[in-house]
């Protein structure tokens, strides 16, 4: 990449290439730039992978809070690229950051269902629920079921 920026004018491909060495380094500082700056430029679709690698790789290293930023940019950008899809995109979800078990509380939670509706389908305690829910709002960085919907993409 470094020898391709040598070969070509413009900031695109140069910044292109610093979005690389920071994935390769997971380096989540250098993400965050690199995606605002791609997002200054208007090449959104590549801010919202850079801010999506940045919160993957900070949910990894046990950064909530800088996960959850991170996530809340990529969202925000995504929402202005439709239905766009790329492999960097899919990964570094909220999916990523539950559990099997968290994610279906945590959905259900988020379409409305309250903790006795999910407890009774699950066959298990209401503060079994209310524990996930509490596990689900630390690592996504939520205060509120309304916040969780947004989180998670969902609407009530």
């Amino acid at each position: 990449m470094t020898e391709l920026t040598s070969l070509c004018d413009g900031p695109l491909v140069h910044i292109r290439a610093r979005f690389a060495s920071a994935l390769a380094g997971q380096d989540t500082e250098a993400l965050a730039q690199v995606g605002r700056e791609f997002a200054s430029m208007g090449v959104v679709i590549l801010a919202a992978e850079a801010f999506s690698a940045a919160a993957a790789i900070s949910s990894r290293q046990g950064r909530r809070a800088s996960a959850a930023s991170y996530r809340d940019e990529s969202v925000a950008l995504r929402a202005q690229c439709d239905s766009a899809r790329t492999p960097l995109l899919a990964s570094g979800g909220p999916a990523d950051l539950l559990t099997a078990r968290e994610t279906q509380i945590a959905v259900a939670a988020a379409t409305g269902r309250t903790s006795k509706e999910i407890a009774i389908d699950m066959e298990v305690s209401v503060r079994t629920v209310d524990n996930h829910l509490a596990r689900v709002y630390e690592k996504l960085g939520v205060k509120r079921r309304t916040e969780l919907a947004a989180a998670l993409g969902h609407q009530n």
